[in-house]
């Protein structure tokens, strides 16, 4: 994705976020999502959803992969799509499993993106999309779950460094220090933060 952001022609429907990969190492697609419920939800492997019950979204093993599928777009605000590396050898990072993810419409518009920077790393944010009034937007959003960028957006959002050994009372969502295992956590506004969400098992 040249630009960065790389905006879909309006549509109301269904939205396919696909991910493959080049190489045979495991890796999951995560999608965070906000619906104005006031609650950030996933849909993953582990949480594979149906397209029969509200928001109406789903997980979907494929021959060459893994999908998502959103039927109903417009009850989705933003959605923040996620890799993530299972039981990664000391070394290893998201580029070299040859990840790419695309985003594709009713209308069969496509939007691909993968990770560019090599950075060793158990998650990798990779995509934002925004729905609002019907128009679809995605914008490339890589980052990593790294302990350098968790004590960036710490300071960011509290004006403190996060803690080193203790909780202590400033924190990001009950989060004062920085813990590889944990989720990305999705915000209401669309902004995310790594590091801070639940951790995964």
């Amino acid at each position: 994705m040249s630009d960065g952001i790389k905006e879909l022609e309006e549509n109301k429907n269904r939205v396919e976020i696909s991910l493959r990969q080049t190489t045979k190492s495991k890796v999951d697609m995560y999608c965070f999502f906000t619906d104005g419920s006031g609650e950030t939800k996933e849909v993953s492997r582990k949480n594979k959803r149906s397209l029969e019950e509200l928001p109406h979204t789903q997980w979907v093993k494929q021959e060459e992969g893994t999908k998502v599928i959103f039927n109903n777009i417009t009850l989705i605000n933003y959605i923040l799509v996620c890799v993530n590396m299972d039981e990664p050898d000391k070394g290893d990072a998201l580029k070299d499993m040859g990840v790419e993810v695309t985003i594709t419409n009713t209308k069969k518009q496509k939007v691909s993106v993968s990770f560019e920077k090599r950075v060793e790393s158990e998650w990798g944010a990779i995509v934002l999309i925004t729905q609002q009034d019907g128009k679809i937007s995605a914008e490339s959003v890589e980052t990593y779950s790294t302990e350098q960028e968790f004590s960036r957006e710490f300071k960011k959002r509290t004006g403190k460094k996060p803690s080193r050994f203790f909780s202590r009372g400033v924190n990001v969502e009950g989060v004062s220090r920085y813990n590889k295992d944990r989720r990305p956590k999705l915000f209401e506004d669309g902004s995310f933060m790594m590091s801070i969400g639940r951790i995964k098992v």
